[in-house]
């Protein structure tokens, strides 16, 4: 995708969208400014962007076509802020607030809050608890420099100190939530599984106060903060049953809010993601087939939220079918998948959700004994040139796995190649463990000709069990092993897939 912000944001615009802006810009420009319509126009008509051709276009604007551009760009923004007022609260609100500066510049301090009891009770309702504090600093501020014939019912200096303390209570509950993910990504990320010395440091985070069991906050931003972070904790620690019922809570919690802002909707998509996984891993069959229904009658708003609801939806469903070896329908679904993704993908997204799909898509096919098919999604993945994407963990069980599908597709003569790939690919990266150097070792002999393949794998049944010892060596094993390959040919037969 080209990298001008005004041809990206121009090409993002939906039909209603572009239809507002154009009844936008017509009312409000003047006829000497008409050029810039012009100039949307010929953006909107370019499949790729090119500055040159504009230039020789639009000769007019040539000495100063980044003040063009600008102003086009800026005229955009305020047509698509206009239009959200309509169907967004949080933008809605963020205008009142606007309107309560001017007011009160003006004296007008009735005026003014009246705005912010608007204000006021849109931040209850949707849970913004941002504005809220925003709204209280103004009628403190006014009230405090006026005489008024309306002030608050909850005005004084102790509700003001209240409020800030629960701003500080979302900043603190914020701040591990961010250190938890950093630390996962840390450790899980380079290696495909956290290192035993992050363990500590993690389990530090769920001792705080803060994160009791069974705590009950005022405030629904910290409550649903709350309630994510134990059933964060109840997984880190392999509670299935407490587990499920943090994840039950924070459903019913974010269920009560509107669609109406991009964070409410983007969150209740994860969570009924989250929840349809723990009913597949607590035996709920019909409890995950009720959530996996609600999930696809979901209507999402925004374009990003449709993103992620596709891609999760997709994992829930192959990941029920799966449990409930309906081959058919996963071979339909991975089909079905792969037709329309090029469509979904969106490069300027965070793409791990899509690129999981692609390594549950590989492993399931690794476990049908599908190789060849299982080869298409091998090589979308180590096609890829994203850095972002080939720092995920999936991208070197890609490598892996390219090494299985090829070997038992019997194809000898590339896989002493590919082993060298692999293995300067996993050295350069810091990724070359002990389970690693054991199974490329195992390829490497394997290929030759006139080798016993059962010797082989022998020899990496005996190696595994010495490296199983440690903890770490053991998650890679498992990371890897979700494919089944290891059990399929008896090698780990007592390790869970």
């Amino acid at each position: 995708m080209a990298k001008d912000k005004l041809y990206n944001l121009v090409h993002s615009l939906s039909n209603s969208e572009k239809k507002f802006f154009r009844q936008y810009a017509k009312r409000w420009m003047i006829e000497a400014e008409a050029g810039y319509l012009k100039l949307y126009d010929a953006i909107e008509a370019q499949e790729e962007y090119s500055e040159a051709l504009l230039k020789n276009k639009f000769p007019s604007y040539e000495k100063n076509f980044h003040k063009a551009k600008a102003y086009l760009y800026d005229l955009i923004l305020k047509s698509l802020v206009i239009q959200q007022e309509k169907t967004s609260s949080y933008t809605e609100a963020l205008y009142l607030l606007s309107t309560v500066e001017i007011l009160s510049e003006k004296m007008l301090i009735n005026e003014a809050l009246e705005q912010i009891k608007k204000v006021k009770d849109i931040a209850e309702a949707y849970d913004f608890n941002e504005l809220k504090f925003a709204t209280y600093r103004w009628e403190y501020a006014l009230i405090a420099t006026s005489t008024l014939t309306y002030a608050p019912d909850d005005l004084s200096f102790e509700n003001y100190e209240e409020k800030l303390a629960v701003i500080r209570q979302i900043s603190d509950i914020t701040e591990m939530r961010q250190y938890y993910f950093q630390l996962s990504e840390l450790s899980g990320s380079k290696t495909g599984a956290l290192q035993p010395e992050m363990f500590s440091q993690i389990k530090d985070i769920y001792d705080k106060p803060m994160l009791a069991d069974n705590k009950e906050y005022g405030s629904k931003s910290i409550q649903r903060l709350y309630l994510g972070l134990k059933y964060m904790q109840h997984k880190f620690m392999g509670k299935k049953k407490e587990a499920l019922e943090y994840i039950q809570q924070l459903a019913a919690l974010c269920e009560k809010f509107s669609m109406r802002f991009y964070f409410h909707e983007f969150q209740l998509i994860y969570c009924y993601y989250n929840l349809i996984n723990e009913y597949l891993e607590n035996e709920c069959q019909q409890e995950a087939g009720h959530y996996l229904e609600k999930l696809r009658q979901l209507s999402v708003n925004t374009e990003p939220n449709r993103y992620f609801q596709f891609h999760l939806l997709f994992s829930n469903e192959l990941n029920y079918h799966t449990k409930y070896g309906n081959t058919k329908a996963c071979m339909k679904l991975i089909k079905e998948y792969y037709s329309s993704v090029n469509q979904r993908t969106k490069e300027s997204f965070h793409r791990e959700v899509e690129v999981r799909n692609y390594y549950s898509i590989m492993n399931y096919l690794v476990q049908a004994k599908e190789y060849s098919e299982a080869l298409t999604f091998i090589n979308v993945l180590l096609n890829e040139r994203s850095k972002e994407v080939q720092a995920l963990p999936y991208f070197k069980q890609a490598k892996l796995l390219n090494l299985v599908a090829h070997f038992e597709l019997g194809n000898y003569d590339l896989l002493e190649h590919i082993v060298r790939q692999t293995e300067y690919f996993l050295t350069t990266r810091k990724l070359f463990f002990q389970f690693e150097k054991s199974l490329l070792n195992f390829f490497r002999q394997a290929a030759k000709p006139d080798i016993l393949v059962k010797e082989c794998y022998k020899g990496l049944q005996h190696n595994l069990k010495g490296i199983m010892q440690d903890s770490a060596e053991m998650l890679r094993v498992q990371f890897f092993n979700q494919c089944g390959w290891l059990n399929h040919h008896k090698v780990a037969e007592k390790l869970q897939s």
